[in-house]
């Protein structure tokens, strides 16, 4: 199993008017630096000491990607063209870091530029307070640059069932053993291939669509967490908390109140 992903702390955050360049050049940090664009794009260099094979320590970022970069190490940079960005500074209190270094393509753009608008949306282009919001928003965009499990060669199947899995995500009445059964699979069948093509199991799967969607309710609609709960296929509010908090480490009530300040 997975080490569990511990949040961060946001130190300093600050989204961008559209600039031709960036005050400073090069620098270094004290503490962990992300910075990804809104628009545009930028060149950069990390001078890593010992960087792992893998890592890309320097190039061109664009929309839909990040660059990480460790604490003291220099950070060389240059917008090219008019551009709008993100920097953030953060810091892990406990743990150790769980995310990559350099470089990295999101895992999912579109929920990347669904953080970046909710930024955008609750702050417009000042740089302000750090609080809740950026600590949440800052961790799920690692989440977002964190390594995936490398999928298997297709699986027609697996395939044909995502498909069913996407659709029914927030169906109250889907059950896993029923949509393996479907297709001709035992449930320990289904789970061993659906892991095998997605790295997550078709519950994890379903799970991950049902609290991306209740992200979004709670902080675009004034429906209660009963009726969100409702609408993302959960029965029980009780359940449906307890899964929230679980996965985005914060209650409904606190994701919707950091999200509205």
């Amino acid at each position: 199993m997975a080490p569990r992903r511990q949040a961060v702390t946001v130190t300093s955050l600050y989204l961008s008017t559209e600039r031709h360049a960036f005050v400073h050049a090069s620098d270094s940090y004290r503490r962990w630096v992300m910075i990804t664009v809104m628009s545009g794009a930028f060149r950069f260099q990390l001078d890593l000491d010992r960087p792992r094979e893998g890592t890309q320590a320097a190039g061109e970022c664009r929309p839909g990607s990040l660059v990480l970069c460790p604490p003291g190490t220099r950070f060389e940079r240059a917008l090219l063209g008019t551009s709008r960005f993100l920097f953030a500074e953060f810091e892990l209190t406990t743990g150790r870091p769980w995310w990559p270094v350099g470089k990295v393509v999101a895992g999912d753009p579109q929920r990347l530029r669904a953080d970046l608008q909710l930024l955008d949306r609750r702050y417009g282009v000042q740089g302000v307070p750090t609080g809740l919001l950026h600590d949440l928003v800052v961790t799920d965009l690692l989440v977002l640059a964190a390594p995936r499990p490398v999928a298997t060669p297709h699986d027609p199947l697996i395939s044909r069932v995502t498909d069913v899995l996407t659709d029914r995500a927030r169906d109250p009445e889907l059950a896993m053993a029923g949509v393996a059964g479907d297709v001709g699979l035992s449930p320990s069948q289904f789970t061993r291939r659906f892991v095998a093509v997605h790295g997550v199991t078709p519950l994890r799967y379903v799970t991950e669509r049902r609290i991306d969607h209740a992200r979004t309710l709670l902080i675009d609609t004034d429906r209660t967490v009963t009726q969100i709960a409702a609408a993302c296929g959960y029965r029980s509010v009780h359940y449906f908390s307890r899964a929230f908090k679980r996965e985005v480490g914060q209650s409904p009530q606190l994701y919707r109140s950091a999200g509205r300040i």
